[in-house]
């Protein structure tokens, strides 16, 4: 996405984190996430022109993964406690009671990988949850793709693209319902009450043993990330820069 500041008369596309106190009143503003509020109110809502972020689906199209698939589980995303990595150790403990043999990937490093391993070890869930370290992107689509169902226990997300290459990948997701991320992804998640580890877990349990259950939101996520396509979303986004060109 372009950004910068033109003159007063000038229509220009930016981001939000762009935006100052000294821009121009008439600047028309191309903003990349549905948090309007965080716009300044003496910015006429008429010049805003909003897009959602996308993802790269002929990438994660050509990835290959086994026809079976190596993990029960799979998370992805820095090992810090905002991700919900210790409600993971508890989901997955859950899980293990009904499972035994749920295996859960862990993709990914942090500050408190340690910590992370230690309560891994307290919970005797060495054999259930494996830690695979960093990954580039497209080893990231192929555990996913290698995956029965993604897991995100996060806190707080501003977008969670994440969320996105899971769906695209094929796989269900099981998400804290963050009203940030609500409206983006609609009724395509499994939704979990927030910081709710006992329902998450319930919403594991359910889709692990429902096989027409998972490809049924497998569907439905796959031909929702069709319109998230950055391809399509450049071509609209260049469209509408070049109609509010002077």
């Amino acid at each position: 996405m372009s950004t910068g500041i033109g003159t007063s008369n000038t229509k220009v596309a930016i981001n939000v984190q762009c935006i100052h106190t000294f821009c121009p009143l008439s600047l028309r503003l191309v903003y990349t996430n549905r948090l309007c509020y965080r716009i300044p109110v003496r910015f006429n809502r008429n010049n805003i022109y909003m897009f959602q972020n996308g993802i790269d689906l002929k990438l994660i199209n050509d990835v290959r993964a086994d026809d079976k698939p190596n993990f029960d589980l799979c998370f992805c995303g820095r090992l810090n406690k905002t991700k919900g990595i210790y409600d993971l150790v508890t989901i997955v403990k859950l899980a293990k009671n009904q499972y035994p043999n749920v295996v859960c990937a862990i993709v990914g490093e942090g500050p408190e990988k340690e910590c992370f391993i230690k309560a891994i070890r307290d919970n005797g869930l060495e054999d259930n949850i494996q830690l695979v370290g960093s990954k580039t992107r497209l080893e990231v689509i192929e555990i996913m793709k290698s995956s029965n169902i993604f897991v995100l226990p996060s806190h707080e997300e501003g977008w969670g693209i994440v969320i996105g290459e899971a769906l695209a990948s094929g796989i269900p997701a099981v998400v804290y319902d963050l009203k940030d991320i609500r409206e983006i992804w609609q009724d395509n998640v499994v939704w979990v009450k927030c910081f709710n580890t006992k329902y998450f877990a319930d919403a594991v349990i359910k889709l692990l043993g429902d096989e027409n259950e998972r490809e049924l939101f497998s569907q439905k996520g796959l031909y929702f990330m069709k319109t998230l396509d950055w391809d399509m979303i450049i071509n609209k986004e260049i469209d509408t820069i070049l109609a509010n060109i002077q």
